[in-house]
């Protein structure tokens, strides 16, 4: 984390404010930025380049760990000793010097020299603030976010991490899905007009829980890896990023489940921690009074095939998002698909057995 004084400033948990980050960009010189910049890709590929060995870590915690663990006097190009002062290489005109914790973290400081003759109270510098290496990193490269730049640190430090393998291949999935459904829509009439004539109208809904899987990577620890393929939300939530009503949300997603697209997941399959979490939520009534659990598919081609296939066999019944009920569906889709569809029926108080 970066510091000043008693003032915190999270850069790494992403809660710092714009106007404040900005103004801090704009304190350092862009010639030296630049200049930075080029430090450490020179010596990010020196570091690579020694072939070191690969550091195998289970969780994004332990990846965090050892990366502000690394001696970042290395990659920043700096020769000074620990404690020793050097110009400032960060903010014109300030003094540095790096130095390590109890714990092992290695921390730049950046602060300015005090001078008597100065009009502190009027003069806007930065002082005694310091940041470790994910920090620096999110100072220098500012298009980039929290988790690109710890992927980034991981690649140069030789680390590999299964839980960011996990996020980053879950996370394309998602974006693919959301892609597939935005950029194909022509595609998907001429190849699947069934399924396109009956979903077009819950096609937000999917895009939109496409982003809350997305979200929930980036919220909570993934240590059970084969199972967190899982999210939790609830209709109340969804309805605050859509233009729909509670009722048309929920019958979209019954549609979707019915389609294939997305799959509800039996409580008895959820992880503890994220059952623990979810409850917890439902306590805060965040979520509204029901939470229900997700599961969704890569878009593959069988996946739209089967979807397809569903699609026409609702038409034919006229069914579709407005009058999808338990008992329509057992009788045309199977029962099967019926239960696993309407999980939570019997607790709800929604009309024409809409669940979410």
């Amino acid at each position: 984390m970066a510091y000043r004084l008693n003032r915190r400033i999270y850069f790494q948990s992403g809660l710092i404010k714009t106007k404040i980050k900005d103004t801090i960009i704009k304190q350092l010189c862009r010639a030296d930025i630049e200049n930075l910049i080029n430090i450490i890709n020179t010596q990010s590929k020196n570091i690579i380049a020694q072939g070191q060995k690969k550091y195998n870590k289970k969780s994004i915690q332990e990846s965090l760990e050892f990366i502000r663990n690394r001696d970042i006097r290395e990659l920043l190009g700096i020769k000074a000793n620990l404690k020793e002062n050097f110009d400032c290489i960060i903010f014109a005109g300030n003094k540095a010097y790096i130095d390590k914790d109890a714990r092992g973290i290695y921390r730049y400081f950046s602060f300015t020299p005090y001078n008597p003759n100065k009009d502190c109270i009027n003069t806007i510098v930065f002082r005694d603030y310091y940041f470790n290496v994910i920090d620096i990193f999110l100072l220098l490269f500012t298009d980039e976010n929290f988790y690109e730049v710890v992927t980034k640190l991981e690649d140069i430090y030789g680390v590999n991490c299964n839980e960011r393998r996990y996020i980053t291949k879950m996370s394309g999935k998602y974006a693919k899905n959301i892609k597939t459904i935005k950029a194909s829509q022509l595609k998907l009439l001429r190849e699947y007009p069934d399924f396109y004539i009956l979903a077009e109208n819950t096609l937000v809904i999917y895009q939109e829980l496409c982003c809350q899987g997305i979200a929930h990577l980036n919220r909570y620890n993934h240590a059970d890896l084969d199972k967190n393929d899982i999210f939790f939300t609830s209709i109340y939530y969804i309805e605050n990023f859509t233009d729909y009503k509670k009722t048309k949300i929920a019958n979209s997603i019954n549609l979707l489940a019915c389609l294939g697209l997305i799959e509800k997941v039996k409580e008895s399959e959820i992880p503890h921690e994220m059952l623990q979490k979810s409850k917890q939520r439902q306590r805060e009534n965040s979520y509204g009074k029901t939470i229900t659990y997700y599961r969704v598919p890569a878009l593959a081609k069988s996946i739209l095939q089967t979807a397809n296939e569903r699609a026409k066999t609702l038409l034919e019944n006229r069914i579709n998002s407005t009058v999808i009920t338990k008992d329509k569906i057992s009788k045309v889709l199977g029962e099967e698909i019926a239960k696993n569809v309407f999980q939570q029926t019997n607790n709800l108080h929604i009309k024409n057995e809409t669940e979410i």
